[in-house]
């Protein structure tokens, strides 16, 4: 398959270098124990980042998620089925593309690397010769599928590593080269494994994933390998509406001396017919289920409440009618109460009219959680006239915006800042705005706000002219920084070639990690600041991260916050 491979006795058996790399990265008795895997990192594809999860559970059940923000695709096997969702919708898998998925599984679980256990299988393997990968020398394996299909595995002739696989395939009547090298090698639970795997196609660089977390054994639920509308969710029949509670957490958001509890109903059309809500009504309980609020919403006031969306989570204009397999969300309008309210459940009936004449009326409950923070956070950034553009509020655009993976709907800006500089008159830049230097926020330093670990750097993505943001770069250059216990800090939309720290370094509150820029899906210069309890934010709980001795803007001063929220439309000074 592959050029320059030296023909000759091999210096062990096919079996013997099994048992070689084996040995290398860890032994049988340490393999044999890992039977789930659940993996989470950064995929940079040229002229653009994002995010990729990988599951598997041994010995035929895996399954792949990749976020580049405007593309998104996820796939699986099951093991009977074969699925993928990307832009098309979903659909199941046969022929070539089920047993190309297939076979690729059996790279992950080395332990099956047997000469029997193979061709009990059906793929046979064979001594190819020994081969350069770069500066290192390889032995090379063939393992030939069912399918007929080649894959090479090249094993370094030292450490019996893994360097680099290969394989070819044929799209639109041409050959195709596909190798991946593996790199970064790291132990976990007594076992070697590659965090960093480069992709080339036909010799250009196509893909490059650097995992940020590796867990093994954590009770993996088996549906989340099965084809997504078959997952344990409430599904949309031919007649009726499914109404569902988001995935994202409802937290408590206390602000001066209120609270705020942003929720969300996530309506699904029938497939069968479509409807429109004419009504909703809220009521909202306490301690001993006391009604504490309760309003009915209709005509524009309801409108206000619904935000539709498209296959890919676009946000479309404002309707509360609910098309045949569409998706509609309802914000809940009573988010504001008096901080030492204890609001315990809210609780949601709509009423409505399916388009054949038919009435009906459905109830979703929703229950308020608190979030206990651990550790004390200052602002990331430093000095005054800070403005929170984009932030925890009703109407706030990237508050409305939700994520979709598979079945589950996650709201990850729930609690998001976006933060800028502003003058007096509340304009962001100088001059015409048409540079990054106009604006007041660009290049200003970026601080950690508390002690921590940086797990995640993404720092190689070009800033954007303002007004021309790159959608599928998502957060464009990024730091994530865990503090432990469950909270970890994003900064997103960083100045490229501002960075100073990298994964695995220990930082300290105060200390400048960066500096604001306008990169990835950015507009203009801003800082994106969350908090969340995951290294994958799109599908983590977006935390109400409160901080310490700061100050906002009222009545035309500022007054000093020993320790409290921002929320958007707040002006703010910190030290």
């Amino acid at each position: 398959m592959c050029r320059s491979i030296q023909s000759q006795a091999p210096a062990q058996s096919v079996e013997e270098i099994f048992q070689r790399h084996m040995r290398a990265i860890g032994g049988q008795e340490a393999l044999s124990k890992i039977q789930e895997r659940a993996a989470s990192g950064i995929i940079t594809v040229p002229g653009g980042t994002g995010f990729i999860t990988l599951y598997s559970k041994f010995p035929d059940k895996f399954r792949t998620s990749i976020d580049l923000g405007a593309v998104r695709s996820d796939s699986g096997f099951d093991g009977q089925v074969g699925w993928v969702r990307d832009s098309a919708g979903l659909r199941q898998l046969i022929g070539t593309e089920l047993e190309q998925l297939k076979e690729a599984n059996i790279f992950n679980w080395p332990i099956l690397w047997t000469e029997e256990r193979l061709k009990e299988r059906g793929i046979t393997v064979r001594f190819e010769g020994k081969e350069s990968v770069g500066a290192r020398q390889a032995y090379v394996i063939s393992f030939t599928m069912p399918s007929k299909n080649t894959y090479q595995v090249f094993f370094d002739v030292d450490s019996y590593l893994i360097l680099k696989t290969a394989t070819k395939t044929k799209a639109l009547d041409r050959e195709i080269l596909i190798e991946n090298f593996s790199s970064d090698y790291r132990q976990l639970d007594g076992v070697m494994l590659a965090f960093r795997t480069s992709r080339f196609t036909n010799g250009l660089p196509s893909s490059e994933i650097s995992l940020q977390t590796v867990k093994h054994n954590s009770g993996l639920d088996t549906a989340i390998f099965q084809p997504i509308q078959e997952q344990a969710e409430p599904q949309a029949d031919e007649k009726k509406i499914s109404f569902i509670a988001s995935h994202s957490k409802h937290y408590r958001m206390f602000h001066g001396n209120l609270q705020f509890i942003h929720s969300e109903v996530i309506l699904r059309g029938p497939t069968g017919r479509g409807a429109t809500i004419d009504g909703a009504q809220v009521t909202v309980k306490g301690p001993q289920g006391k009604i504490i609020f309760h309003q009915s919403y209709f005509g524009g006031a309801l409108y206000a409440c619904f935000q539709p969306v498209d296959a890919q989570g676009n946000l479309l204009p404002p309707s509360p009618t609910v098309p045949a397999k569409s998706t509609n969300i309802f914000f809940v309008p009573a988010y504001v109460f008096d901080k030492d309210a204890s609001v315990s459940q809210i609780a949601v009936a709509f009423t409505g009219v399916f388009d054949d004449g038919e009435r009906f009326s459905e109830s979703v409950l929703i229950e308020p959680e608190s979030f206990t923070q651990s550790n004390i956070y200052n602002l990331p950034v430093k000095g005054d006239s800070w403005f929170v553009a984009n932030g925890s509020d009703f109407f706030n655009r990237r508050r409305r915006t939700p994520y979709f993976s598979g079945n589950r709907i996650f709201f990850p800006d729930r609690y998001a800042l976006y933060i800028t500089r502003v003058d007096g008159k509340l304009r962001a830049y100088r001059g015409d705005g048409s540079k990054n230097e106009d604006y007041f926020a660009w290049d200003q330093p970026v601080y950690a706000p508390a002690d921590g670990r940086v797990v995640a750097v993404v720092k190689d993505m070009a800033d954007n002219k303002p007004g021309r943001p790159f959608a599928a770069g998502l957060g464009g250059n990024e730091i994530v920084i865990d503090h432990g216990n469950g909270e970890l800090s994003h900064f997103g939309h960083l100045r490229h070639g501002s960075i100073t720290v990298n994964k695995g370094d220990l930082v300290r509150a105060g200390q400048q990690i960066a500096r604001i820029g306008n990169s990835g899906d950015s507009p203009e210069p801003h800082l994106r600041y969350q908090l969340a309890d995951g290294l994958f934010f799109l599908e983590s709980n977006s935390l109400p991260v409160s901080f310490s001795n700061f100050a906002v803007m009222m009545d035309g001063n500022y007054r000093l916050i020993q320790r409290g929220t921002l929320k958007a439309g707040d002006i703010f000074a910190s030290q």
